[in-house]
Protein backbone atom coordinates (compact mmCIF):
# COMPACT_ATOMS: atom_id res chain seq x y z
CA UNK A 1 0.00 0.00 0.00
CA UNK A 2 0.96 3.17 -1.03
CA UNK A 3 1.78 5.65 1.74
CA UNK A 4 -0.86 8.29 1.83
CA UNK A 5 -1.78 11.52 3.79
CA UNK A 6 -5.05 11.14 5.48
CA UNK A 7 -7.33 13.04 7.25
CA UNK A 8 -10.49 12.05 9.29
CA UNK A 9 -12.62 14.03 10.33
CA UNK A 10 -14.84 12.68 13.41
CA UNK A 11 -13.21 10.67 16.39
CA UNK A 12 -16.27 8.54 17.06
CA UNK A 13 -15.88 4.93 17.05
CA UNK A 14 -15.64 4.53 13.23
CA UNK A 15 -13.51 7.36 13.02
CA UNK A 16 -11.27 6.24 15.02
CA UNK A 17 -11.60 2.32 14.03
CA UNK A 18 -10.96 4.01 10.45
CA UNK A 19 -7.66 5.35 11.72
CA UNK A 20 -6.15 2.72 13.55
CA UNK A 21 -6.89 0.34 10.51
CA UNK A 22 -5.29 2.93 8.30
CA UNK A 23 -2.18 3.75 10.49
CA UNK A 24 -1.46 -0.04 10.80
CA UNK A 25 -0.85 0.19 7.16
CA UNK A 26 1.88 2.26 7.94
CA UNK A 27 -0.22 5.54 6.23
CA UNK A 28 0.28 9.46 7.71
CA UNK A 29 -3.55 9.97 9.08
CA UNK A 30 -4.80 12.76 11.19
CA UNK A 31 -7.51 12.62 13.44
CA UNK A 32 -9.61 15.81 13.76
CA UNK A 33 -12.56 16.52 16.61
CA UNK A 34 -14.24 19.13 17.82
CA UNK A 35 -14.51 18.20 21.14
CA UNK A 36 -11.17 17.98 23.53
CA UNK A 37 -11.80 13.96 23.72
CA UNK A 38 -12.93 11.34 21.20
CA UNK A 39 -16.26 9.36 21.48
CA UNK A 40 -18.72 12.28 21.98
CA UNK A 41 -22.00 13.18 20.00
CA UNK A 42 -23.11 9.78 18.86
CA UNK A 43 -20.68 7.13 20.14
CA UNK A 44 -21.05 8.14 23.53
CA UNK A 45 -24.98 7.69 23.38
CA UNK A 46 -24.65 4.38 21.40
CA UNK A 47 -26.16 1.06 23.28
CA UNK A 48 -23.03 -1.06 21.35
CA UNK A 49 -24.60 -4.10 20.79
CA UNK A 50 -22.73 -6.14 18.67
CA UNK A 51 -25.77 -8.27 17.22
CA UNK A 52 -26.43 -10.50 14.21
CA UNK A 53 -30.52 -11.19 14.11
CA UNK A 54 -32.88 -8.24 15.84
CA UNK A 55 -34.39 -5.62 13.25
CA UNK A 56 -31.98 -6.18 10.32
CA UNK A 57 -32.83 -6.22 7.12
CA UNK A 58 -32.03 -8.70 4.87
CA UNK A 59 -29.94 -7.44 2.48
CA UNK A 60 -27.95 -6.33 5.59
CA UNK A 61 -27.29 -9.70 7.04
CA UNK A 62 -23.83 -10.34 5.53
CA UNK A 63 -23.15 -6.84 7.17
CA UNK A 64 -23.89 -7.78 10.45
CA UNK A 65 -22.42 -11.53 10.10
CA UNK A 66 -18.80 -9.66 9.04
CA UNK A 67 -18.61 -7.31 11.54
CA UNK A 68 -18.92 -10.14 13.98
CA UNK A 69 -15.77 -11.71 12.64
CA UNK A 70 -14.10 -8.64 12.69
CA UNK A 71 -15.05 -7.83 16.46
CA UNK A 72 -13.55 -11.23 17.10
CA UNK A 73 -10.68 -10.53 14.89
CA UNK A 74 -9.89 -7.20 16.55
CA UNK A 75 -10.03 -8.52 20.24
CA UNK A 76 -7.23 -11.46 19.16
CA UNK A 77 -5.28 -8.15 17.88
CA UNK A 78 -6.44 -6.28 20.93
CA UNK A 79 -6.47 -8.12 24.40
CA UNK A 80 -6.93 -5.41 26.30
CA UNK A 81 -10.65 -5.05 24.29
CA UNK A 82 -12.92 -5.35 26.15
CA UNK A 83 -15.72 -7.34 24.77
CA UNK A 84 -18.90 -9.16 26.86
CA UNK A 85 -19.61 -12.18 24.96
CA UNK A 86 -22.69 -13.02 27.20
CA UNK A 87 -25.30 -13.22 24.40
CA UNK A 88 -28.35 -11.26 24.36
CA UNK A 89 -32.61 -11.73 25.79
CA UNK A 90 -34.87 -10.64 23.63
CA UNK A 91 -38.63 -10.63 23.91
CA UNK A 92 -42.10 -8.74 22.60
CA UNK A 93 -40.56 -8.19 19.27
CA UNK A 94 -39.69 -11.12 16.84
CA UNK A 95 -36.53 -11.39 15.40
CA UNK A 96 -36.58 -10.98 10.89
CA UNK A 97 -34.05 -13.58 11.08
CA UNK A 98 -34.03 -17.08 12.03
CA UNK A 99 -30.75 -18.78 12.89
CA UNK A 100 -30.16 -22.32 14.62
CA UNK A 101 -28.08 -20.54 17.00
CA UNK A 102 -31.55 -19.06 18.58
CA UNK A 103 -32.88 -20.45 22.06
CA UNK A 104 -36.43 -20.12 22.60
CA UNK A 105 -36.45 -19.77 26.65
CA UNK A 106 -39.88 -20.68 28.38
CA UNK A 107 -40.80 -18.71 31.63
CA UNK A 108 -38.55 -21.37 33.63
CA UNK A 109 -35.44 -21.44 31.72
CA UNK A 110 -35.54 -17.10 31.80
CA UNK A 111 -35.69 -16.87 34.96
CA UNK A 112 -32.82 -19.27 35.71
CA UNK A 113 -30.73 -17.53 32.66
CA UNK A 114 -31.60 -13.87 34.61
CA UNK A 115 -32.73 -14.10 37.56
CA UNK A 116 -32.82 -10.24 38.79
CA UNK A 117 -35.28 -9.30 36.17
CA UNK A 118 -38.40 -7.74 38.02
CA UNK A 119 -40.87 -9.45 35.63
CA UNK A 120 -40.33 -12.39 32.96
CA UNK A 121 -42.68 -12.97 30.45
CA UNK A 122 -43.46 -16.41 29.25
CA UNK A 123 -41.55 -16.37 26.37
CA UNK A 124 -37.73 -15.30 25.03
CA UNK A 125 -35.32 -15.50 22.61
CA UNK A 126 -31.37 -15.72 24.00
CA UNK A 127 -28.44 -15.91 21.34
CA UNK A 128 -25.48 -17.05 22.76
CA UNK A 129 -22.81 -15.19 19.90
CA UNK A 130 -23.99 -11.59 20.87
CA UNK A 131 -22.36 -9.13 22.64
CA UNK A 132 -21.80 -5.62 23.39
CA UNK A 133 -18.77 -3.64 24.17
CA UNK A 134 -18.19 0.32 26.09
CA UNK A 135 -18.16 2.77 23.23
CA UNK A 136 -16.07 5.26 24.38
CA UNK A 137 -13.76 2.96 25.82
CA UNK A 138 -13.31 1.22 22.49
CA UNK A 139 -13.13 4.52 20.93
CA UNK A 140 -10.25 5.60 23.01
CA UNK A 141 -8.40 2.38 22.92
CA UNK A 142 -8.78 2.33 19.34
CA UNK A 143 -7.37 5.89 18.72
CA UNK A 144 -4.81 5.00 21.25
CA UNK A 145 -3.54 2.09 19.37
CA UNK A 146 -3.79 4.62 15.97
CA UNK A 147 -1.36 7.65 17.83
CA UNK A 148 0.80 4.26 18.55
CA UNK A 149 1.28 3.32 15.36
CA UNK A 150 1.75 6.82 14.30
CA UNK A 151 -1.24 8.85 13.37
CA UNK A 152 -2.65 12.24 15.07
CA UNK A 153 -5.29 13.39 16.93
CA UNK A 154 -6.27 17.57 16.93
CA UNK A 155 -9.46 19.18 18.77
CA UNK A 156 -10.44 21.90 16.67
CA UNK A 157 -13.75 23.19 17.94
CA UNK A 158 -14.41 24.87 14.55
CA UNK A 159 -13.41 23.75 11.74
CA UNK A 160 -15.53 24.56 8.08
CA UNK A 161 -13.13 23.55 5.23
CA UNK A 162 -10.20 23.16 4.13
CA UNK A 163 -7.50 24.76 1.99
CA UNK A 164 -6.95 24.27 -1.76
CA UNK A 165 -3.52 26.10 -1.55
CA UNK A 166 -1.10 23.28 -1.01
CA UNK A 167 -2.14 19.94 -2.85
CA UNK A 168 -0.08 17.49 0.09
CA UNK A 169 -3.37 15.14 1.22
CA UNK A 170 -4.22 12.17 -0.41
CA UNK A 171 -7.68 11.73 0.84
CA UNK A 172 -10.25 13.52 3.60
CA UNK A 173 -12.55 10.90 5.64
CA UNK A 174 -15.80 11.34 7.24
CA UNK A 175 -16.98 8.46 8.97
CA UNK A 176 -19.80 8.08 6.52
CA UNK A 177 -18.34 10.53 2.92
CA UNK A 178 -15.12 9.70 1.18
CA UNK A 179 -13.71 12.61 -0.87
CA UNK A 180 -11.06 11.19 -3.06
CA UNK A 181 -8.04 13.51 -4.15
CA UNK A 182 -8.53 15.93 -1.79
CA UNK A 183 -6.05 18.66 -1.84
CA UNK A 184 -5.65 20.31 1.49
CA UNK A 185 -3.12 20.79 3.80
CA UNK A 186 -3.09 20.80 7.78
CA UNK A 187 -2.03 23.84 9.14
CA UNK A 188 -3.73 25.98 6.73
CA UNK A 189 -7.37 24.61 7.89
CA UNK A 190 -9.97 27.68 7.94
CA UNK A 191 -12.20 28.01 10.84
CA UNK A 192 -15.91 28.72 11.01
CA UNK A 193 -18.62 28.20 13.55
CA UNK A 194 -21.02 26.36 11.24
CA UNK A 195 -18.48 23.25 11.57
CA UNK A 196 -20.21 20.15 11.93
CA UNK A 197 -18.53 16.64 12.01
CA UNK A 198 -21.58 14.73 11.33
Amino acid sequence: MIKQKIVIVGAGIVGASMAYHLAKRNQDVTVIERHPAAAREVTEKSFAWIHTTHRVAPDYWHLYDAVLEEYHTLQQELPELKIHWHGALTWDTPPLREQPHFQKLNREQLEALEPNLKEYLDEAIFVSEEGAVDPIAVTELLLSKAQSYGAKFSSIPTLHSFSKKVPAWSACIRPTVFWSRMSSYWPQVQASPNFATR
